[in-house]
């Protein structure tokens, strides 16, 4: 049993592991804490100080309605930029949402000085991503795309290139449109990344 919960954590299926602790009857917080899976907001006095930032004004309501689903599990403090006021659930004390000045990239900017190393957020703005991602951020775009070290150089200079082709009339055409199968593919990673996120947090601590 303890090797499945490590497995489980390991892969960020946050759900089964919490869902098997307490059918197990096993969902002491100590337990839970010694096989490396997060505890849940009910359950210690403190979760982590991760904060999950959505880049707002263009995130699809699936993107949203995932992340507050997770937020509200969890107990994850989630904030929402745009340059208009986003409605929230009042249910969800730990979401909230910030308004910024009107004017192109504010609340990219906003985002980028605030979000902090260990943080997870959710844009479809490479340059953003870029920023963040040198700052220390988890990322990851509304269709499911890990922003790390290792990808965002090239994904900026791809990007580049297609403004380039764009801007000389030889590209054509519309994003698709969003769909169940970047749905899935979001959760998934951001299951993912939320996971490793909260674990650090934990091991910074201690």
């Amino acid at each position: 049993m303890g090797q499945d919960f490590q497995r489980w954590a390991d892969e960020g299926k946050l759900e089964l592991c919490y869902t098997t602790a307490v059918v197990g009857s096993l969902a002491a917080v100590g337990i839970l804490e010694k096989l490396k899976c997060p505890v849940r907001g009910g359950d210690a006095q403190e979760l982590s100080e991760v904060k999950i930032w959505i880049d707002a004004d263009a995130a699809p309501m699936d993107v949203k309605q995932i992340v507050f689903r997770a937020a509200k599990r969890l107990d994850v403090e989630t904030i929402l930029v745009a340059n208009r006021m986003m409605e929230v659930p009042a249910s969800l004390s730990m979401v909230r949402s910030i308004q910024v000045r009107e004017g192109a990239d504010q609340a990219d900017r906003y985002i980028a000085a605030e979000g902090q190393r260990g943080d997870l957020a959710i844009t479809a703005d490479l340059p953003l991503a870029g920023d963040l991602v040198e700052k220390g951020l988890f990322v990851i775009d509304p269709r499911g795309e890990e922003y790390s070290p290792e990808t965002i150089t090239s994904r900026l200079s791809m990007r580049n290139f297609m403004d380039d082709l764009r801007g000389a009339g030889m590209v054509v055409g519309r994003t698709a449109p969003y769909g169940e199968t970047d749905k899935k593919a979001f959760a998934a990673t951001f299951d993912r990344l939320l996971t490793r996120a909260l674990r650090l947090a934990e091991r910074a601590k201690k």
